[in-house]
């Protein structure tokens, strides 16, 4: 009896660890605290209701605008499919010349450890969406194709570009996580002040 409950015990084990490996190998590829989702698989959950809320946000002509004029609206479609089927899949070598990159930041940050450890998350799209922009949704960095196939390590000028146009990204994604500590930043470094809004 005891060993059969062994057995039964190793084997939800064994079935545990495999649906977590293949959990981790196909949402998403990971090197040392540096994420590539892929576009195969579903978008994490939380990342899906973040996207769903940003595009109900948009009108129409902002839509079309961020669309660069390929979604139609007088067809029937869905947006976020839209959205989701214009994300694309990073190839190996886009994957090491990113980390090369982040290991440059990582490298150059040292007095600043939010930026220094801060865990990369991305997401590759098509030119098509978001003017072929840069830009960040909760805790993801969207690239866009143009972006990623400009990334050049060896010439020190797109290096240091690129890096910046990266830590760019990643500093509002720490904004967010803090931005109580932000909003006492502000006056001091910046001489900006928080006002409210309101009718007269």
């Amino acid at each position: 009896m005891y060993i059969i409950r062994m057995i039964k015990l190793l084997f939800i084990i064994v079935i545990f660890l495999v649906i977590l490996i293949y959990y981790m190998v196909y949402n998403y590829n990971n090197y040392n605290d540096i994420f590539f989702y892929s576009p195969s698989k579903l978008l994490p959950i939380k990342l899906k209701l973040f996207l769903q809320k940003y595009l109900k946000s948009l009108t129409k002509n902002e839509i079309l605008f961020k669309t660069d004029y390929k979604f139609n609206l007088f067809k029937k479609g869905n947006l976020l499919d839209f959205y989701k089927k214009n994300l694309l899949q990073f190839s190996k070598h886009e994957k090491n010349v990113l980390m090369e990159h982040i290991q440059f930041i990582r490298k150059n940050t040292i007095n600043f450890p939010k930026i220094k450890y801060f865990r990369w998350k991305f997401i590759k799209f098509s030119n098509i969406l978001e003017k072929n922009m840069p830009f960040t949704m909760d805790e993801y960095v969207f690239l866009p194709e143009e972006f990623i196939n400009n990334l050049n390590f060896k010439d020190i000028n797109l290096k240091l570009e690129n890096s910046d146009t990266l830590i760019h990204e990643c500093i509002h994604i720490i904004q967010r996580k803090h931005q109580y500590n932000f909003n006492k930043i502000y006056p001091r470094i910046f001489n900006c002040f928080k006002i409210k809004l309101g009718l007269s």
